[in-house]
């Protein structure tokens, strides 16, 4: 290859690896991105991958750890797996604990259950001890944890005693360690023993073993089983009774018997004489407390271990200090509200009472009433409780900023100091959660021991200080992985402390005067120092305590002070080598399992007093810890699992999302009619209700889920508009609104709904009119040049009108096809209208009086060309009619003729009606179209452009959308002539030839009409204005139409009727014009005649006035009329 084209191709590939590189960046930044986004939501949750930082994966055994010859080494080696045993039980002990208090609460559940529930008391029964039997295998392994406990128990004290009866002098231990976890082991038999005791299980455990020995005693279920099985059952049944007898920690006391005479008096005395020691060592550690600084993690539990210590030594060794048992029963009485586990509660005077009761004997006096004392408890704490609430806040505050700011400052670039206060703030900051979960614990458990209700400031004191604690566990979970990267390196700060204290220990043993007496101290302290140079792992903690208690008796290696510093340094590092597990259980809140009403209370006042919108996650999250722990029980089938993961959605469901919901709702409605408000708000004295924060909180995490709460809002507020809309379509624009005004203020995105809208001025609907359509012509009065239909009377206060825009909406509403379905129910009504139109003419009366009228109109036709129609025969034939008789409600059947004519002008009024809507909504739906053209081509050139296939349909549908309304807007359909087609064969027909003498009724029905006008418009001057009527064109329209129909406008044309009324009419005004002058010059001749005849000209003047008046009226009326009529005859 040339030098050029290595060139060449040299260029390409870094132009290739820049371009990667640049794609690279652009990814990273979009992931920072995201991330931030993500961290921003994820509100303090929980790393995805944790980093487990603790020392205890070390796999060194304790054997290689004191690999030597010397004695020193082979105790040392005793105590320390003992001790190490006795963790192991410790764990297994707390875990079945709490196993236990779930599976006794199961119980109780079905019970409860089963107690509610229709069936019968044998069926109850049956599954109580259904699940008791499922629980039999669990049971048995805890019987057996419970012996172990009690072998090592005894191992422990027989060792400390064979080691203390040794004759050999140049060993010295001290106990204090190994009686620590001694007394830890008597701790964790002292809780089952109380546990078991309350339990349900205990109440059931009789009726348990009847129904076994029944089984036994009943052939008919022994072919199931075999009489060695059911035999093995009873005998595991008898061994399990121990734990149901409320003597379990009596039972290690008795077991601790035989272990005097093994030991000796002389390993006794020593021992009596250890015991008396760290009795008054830890005496004098608790008095040092604070009563309202305790801490949950170690201090509380002291006095409980110290208690049991004390009776298991006075029953094993026969004598404690006076002194110090009374210093001890004042320390109890002191302090109050320490729990043992969950919700069972420690009371000391029942315990010593029932198991040392002649130890306290000589001092029963300071054994104080347990309500009382849990009474002052109560009554102290709530005084201070508001205080000391704003106090761990602010505390709390100061610690986070401080912590924050020393971990980011970076793991490798802290200098010594700052590694100091480092390891301050971190140990200070278990304290804290220890302090607050004692304090919560203690005020939840009183109020429930008491029985008092508690009030709204100390539940919202403790719910907030819940959220502290959890807030301080969040805090560390956040920094986990920089704490993962500098504990460690404070660990081996304070290794080296301890080494440094070693080493002086070291060289003082090492002088001549002190090396022959003291080389297996000497070995002991290379021991610590080898421990202390490894990984802080428990064995090489417990290992190194041990060995400095071998060197340092009587305080000659190591003076007070500095055995003080020594364990105050070793409880450091006990307590930062296993940090994530002890901040775990100090901020563990499974005990709300025992309290959930704290959780259902507090929800509730989240949205109402505005709370912290994200604090409250953390109560949340402490009300899940509890289904998290039954996961890791393995409990998760159980029914409480079920029964708590529910409650928890209930509450949040119930007190934050259907409140929040009803709130925003609220201020929608609010805000959309704010202009009905008479008063205007003050932004300065009333607060204005911002939900945005809480709609916009981080995810809420429950039961393994997330719950989004601007989901849930987004989605109550989008059924809220769609059912709402369905019910009241013409409500919708409110809606919109609301919908609209959700998206602007609160940023929410509700879901369309898609339904037909109506509007607030729609008036009847189209669907409802066509239904009832006949009730329609009769109830509405129409105009014919506004087309507008008015009601003609009503019981409100108004009357209902439609004209075209209400129509134009109510069928944007169904669409224009309804349109044809309007005509064919209109046209069903013609049909029965005009078959009574037929009737009525087909009567004999009113046939043969139309006869009679045709056979004069015939003869005057013959003398005349246009012969003409007297009023005189129309006022006869309207006179001959109601002599025919009225109506019930006292109508002629001129009136009932009249009033069918005019339903056929409604109906025919309301088709005109609905094509005006149809073209007027067509034309606003047009407004945004440039021009009408079906020539588009929005599909032909989305494909020449090879668009995505969405958007060729779419320009498809926009097309045929487009298409259907230029088709709509141009439709021509004469709706008049189809009806006129439809009904004139029927008119034309042979059979009604009655029907040809209509023409001749017209006059009659006009002069009826125009008195009916003349009456109903009076009536609007009066207060009685019910059947007042201002117009009723439907009768010149129905008029029109069935002259059409008929072909009789010429007939009628020829009887030129408005002319010959407008002649009467003009004939009678001038009559009265003549005796008005007539009278007007008599009284100018007449001045000098008397005042009588002067007041009766004026009378004449005044009733001539009047008929002038009447005449004008009439007049007016019939040219209304006429005009009408001529303008109905333009539709057909």
């Amino acid at each position: 290859m040339d030098q050029s084209a290595f060139l060449t191709s040299a260029e390409e590939q870094l132009k290739n690896f820049g371009s990667f590189l640049n794609n690279y960046d652009a990814q990273l930044a979009n992931l920072l991105n995201k991330s931030k986004t993500l961290n921003q939501l994820s509100c303090n949750a929980e790393p995805l991958v944790n980093i487990n930082y603790t020392g205890n994966q070390e796999q060194l055994q304790l054997i290689r750890l004191l690999e030597s010859d010397r004695l020193v080494n082979k105790i040392l080696l005793t105590f320390a797996y003992l001790c190490e045993e006795v963790d192991s039980l410790v764990s297994d002990s707390r875990e079945m604990q709490m196993k236990f208090l779930y599976l006794d609460e199961d119980l109780l559940a079905v019970h409860l259950d089963d107690s509610n529930s229709t069936t019968g008391s044998i069926i109850e029964n049956e599954r109580v001890l259904i699940k008791m039997s499922q629980c039999m295998e669990f049971l048995c392994n805890i019987q057996f944890l419970l012996q172990r406990c009690t072998v090592l128990g005894n191992n422990i004290l027989h060792q400390c005693g064979a080691f203390l009866a040794t004759e050999d002098t140049s060993l010295e231990f001290r106990f204090f360690d190994i009686f620590e976890y001694l007394s830890e082991l008597l701790l964790q038999i002292l809780i089952f023993d109380e546990i078991f005791a309350t339990s349900n299980f205990c109440r059931f455990w009789p009726s348990y073993k009847k129904t076994v020995d029944a089984v036994a005693h009943n052939r008919d279920l022994q072919l199931q089983c075999t009489s060695s099985e059911i035999s093995g059952l009873q005998n595991c049944l008898q061994e399990l009774d121990i734990l149901f007898s409320a003597n379990i920690f009596q039972y290690f006391l008795d077991s601790t018997f035989a272990l005097k005479e093994k030991i000796g008096p002389t390993g006794i005395g020593l021992l009596i004489q250890q015991c008396n020691e760290y009795v008054k060592y830890n005496l004098a550690l608790i008095d040092k407390w604070q009563i309202n600084a305790l801490n949950e993690f170690n201090d509380p539990k002291l006095l409980i271990r110290l208690n049991a210590f004390c009776v298991v030594f006075h029953t094993f060794c026969g004598q404690i200090d006076s002194k110090h048992v009374k210093h001890l029963l004042e320390l109890n009485a002191k302090h109050q509200g320490i729990m043992l586990i969950s919700n069972v509660v420690w009371i000391p005077k029942h315990f010593l009472k029932k198991h040392a009761y002649s130890l306290i004997k000589t001092h029963e006096k300071l054994l104080y009433d347990v309500k009382r004392q849990w009474q002052h408890y109560l009554n102290a704490h709530l005084q201070t409780l508001q205080t000391d609430c704003r106090k761990y806040c602010i505390h709390l505050a100061l610690w986070s900023l401080n912590v924050e700011k020393m971990l980011n400052a970076g793991a490798f670039y802290l200098k010594l100091d700052q590694f100091k206060e480092l390891a301050a703030l971190l140990l200070s900051g278990l304290r804290y959660a220890g302090q607050l979960s004692f304090l919560v614990k203690g005020l939840v458990n009183a109020h429930v021991s008491l029985q008092i209700p508690m009030t709204k400031q100390t539940l919202l004191a403790i719910c907030k200080m819940i959220e502290v604690m959890k807030s301080t566990q969040n805090l560390f979970q956040k920094h986990s992985r920089s704490i993962a990267k500098i504990i460690h390196c404070i660990l081996q700060y304070l290794q080296y402390k301890l080494l440094h204290l070693l080493g002086s220990c070291k060289k003082k043993i090492t002088s001549t005067k002190m090396l022959d007496r003291n080389v297996d101290a000497l070995a002991a302290i290379k021991i610590a120092e080898k421990c202390l140079n490894g990984t802080c792992s428990q064995n090489r903690i417990l290992t190194a305590k041990l060995a400095v208690n071998a060197t340092n008796f009587h305080n000659r290696c190591l003076p007070t002070e500095m055995y003080e510093k020594f364990r105050t340094i070793m409880e450091r590092i006990e307590l930062l080598s296993d940090f994530e597990i002890n901040l775990k259980n100090i901020c563990d809140t499974s005990y709300i399992y025992w309290h959930q009403s704290i959780l259902t209370a507090y929800l509730k006042h989240i949205v109402d007093r505005k709370m912290d919108y994200n604090s409250f996650q953390n109560l949340i999250r402490a009300a899940d810890n509890c289904t998290e722990n039954l996961d890791k029980l393995q409990l998760s089938d159980l029914k409480i699992t079920d029964i708590m993961k529910k409650s928890n959605f209930d509450n949040i469901r119930n007190g934050i999302i259907s409140n929040l919901c009803a709130h925003i709702e609220t201020f929608l409605r609010l805000e959309v009619h704010s202009n009905l408000q008479l008063e205007k708000m003050n932004p300065f004295e009333q607060s204005i209700d911002d939900y945005r924060d809480l709609i916009n909180a981080c995810p809420i995490r429950l039961n393994g889920n997330y719950i989004i709460l601007r989901d849930n809002v987004e989605n109550y507020l989008s059924a809220m508009f769609y059912n709402l809309t369905t019910i009241s379509l013409h409500d919708w624009k409110t809606y919109e609104e609301m919908r609209h005004l959700a998206n602007k203020r609160l940023m929410l995105k509700p879901v369309e709904d898609y339904l037909p809208n109506q509007t607030l001025d729609q008036g009847i609907d189209i669907l409802e009119i066509m239904r009832k359509i006949n009730i329609f012509v009769s109830k509405y009065v129409y105009n014919m040049n506004a087309q507008i239909f008015v009601e003609q009377q009503s019981q409100n206060k108004h009357l209902d009108s439609i004209g075209i825009r209400h129509v134009a909406n109510s069928l944007r509403t169904h669409g224009s096809g309804v349109i044809n379905t309007t005509v064919n129910f209109t046209y069903q009504f013609l049909r029965q209208k005009f078959y009574t139109f037929s009737q009525f003419l087909y009567d004999e009366q009113i046939k043969s009086r139309l006869m009679k009228e045709f056979r004069s109109y015939t003869e005057r036709k013959q003398n005349d060309k246009y012969p003409l129609y007297p009023y005189e025969r129309a006022d006869a034939f309207n006179k001959d009619i109601r002599k025919l008789g009225l109506s019930k409600d006292g109508q002629t059947y001129m009136d009932l003729f009249r009033k069918v004519i005019t339903h056929v002008g409604n109906a025919m009024g309301y088709i005109r009606l609905v094509r005006s809507g149809s073209i007027h909504a067509n034309y606003s739906a047009s407004l945004y179209l440039p021009k009408f053209d079906e020539n588009l081509t929005f599909a032909e050139t989305c494909k020449k452009e090879n668009l995505h296939d969405v958007t060729f349909v779419a320009a498809e549908n926009l097309e045929a959308n487009i298409n259907n309304l230029v088709r709509s807007f141009s439709d021509s359909t004469d709706y008049f002539k189809i009806l006129i087609e439809a009904f004139q064969p029927f008119f034309h027909n042979a059979h009604n030839i009655h029907l040809k003498t209509f023409f001749l009724i017209i006059p009659p029905l006009t002069l009826n009409y125009v008195e009916y006008m003349l009456s109903v418009k009076e009536k609007i001057n009066r207060k009685d204005r019910q059947e007042a009527v201002l117009f009723d064109d439907g009768f010149a329209v129905g008029l029109a139409y069935i002259l059409k129909l008929l072909n009789q406008i010429n007939e009628f044309n020829s009887l030129n009727w408005f002319g010959i009324v407008r002649e009467r009419f003009e004939t009678e005004l001038k009559k009265i014009k003549e005796m008005l002058s007539d009278v007007n010059s008599g009284t100018n001749k007449t001045n000098t005649n008397s005042n009588m005849k002067k007041s009766e000209n004026e009378k004449l003047q005044q009733t001539l006035a009047l008929t002038e008046r009447r005449i004008n009226i009439h007049q007016m009326e019939y040219n209304l009329l006429y005009y009408n009529i001529g303008s109905a005859k333009i539709f057909f």
